[in-house]
């Protein structure tokens, strides 16, 4: 008797110069509870730096508990479906391997709403890169190549909602990857245009 064993396994791997990341893509959980049906779709992550995967997972694991806190505490729209949706992308380049998170949350509303959240490895240090390495002199000329490349885009509406969302402080540039171009810098919804304008990004060059 023969016995046939079949597995399939979906492998998604990327590779990246000097470093191998393997990327477990769609990996999602449907629930349907009688007053809060929910469905939760997180890319998972993994590296071979396990400080890295550690640091990342941790920030998973909070925005998933504080979803489904949520949808247990909400009070209206009960039958409404609530959505979380986790998905990103990598950048790598000789000295960074960086990260951008999509995090799209719906609990009913017009539209759902999304974070963008950023993570830059050093690979020469070993560590964590923020943005509290920027000084003031650095954050006002970002701020300035920054304001005059998002000027040309027919999606900005409103000149004053950009300058508010671009002021040289470090709150308005905490979402960025180092790229072979230069610092791309990412801005959520709201941040300097409408819901209804999307999201934004602008590279400037490696100033520092």
């Amino acid at each position: 008797m023969k016995y046939i064993c079949t597995v399939v396994v979906f492998f998604f791997v990327c590779l990246t110069v000097g470093s191998l990341i393997w990327v477990n893509k769609a990996m999602a959980s449907i629930n349907e509870e009688p007053m809060h049906p929910y469905k939760m779709q997180v890319d998972s992550f993994y590296t071979p730096i396990k400080s890295l995967n550690r640091y990342v997972t941790e920030k998973l694991d909070t925005v998933k508990s504080n979803f489904l806190e949520n949808m247990r505490l909400a009070t209206e729209q009960n039958d409404q479906l609530y959505t979380l949706n986790v998905t990103y992308d990598t950048y790598e380049t000789d000295k960074y391997l960086s990260f951008v998170f999509y995090i799209e949350i719906y609990t009913g509303g017009a539209h759902p709403n999304l974070e963008i959240w950023t993570v830059v490895w050093d690979k020469t240090n070993e560590l964590i890169v923020t943005n509290e390495s920027f000084t003031k002199e650095f954050l006002e000329k970002v701020s300035e190549k920054v304001r005059a490349d998002l000027l040309m885009n027919p999606k900005i509406t409103s000149i004053t909602w950009l300058f508010e969302g671009t002021k040289p402080v470090m709150e308005n540039f905490k979402s960025f990857v180092y790229t072979n171009d230069g610092i791309l810098f990412f801005f959520s919804p709201y941040q300097v245009a409408p819901y209804s304008s999307g999201l934004f990004d602008a590279y400037v060059d490696n100033l520092q």
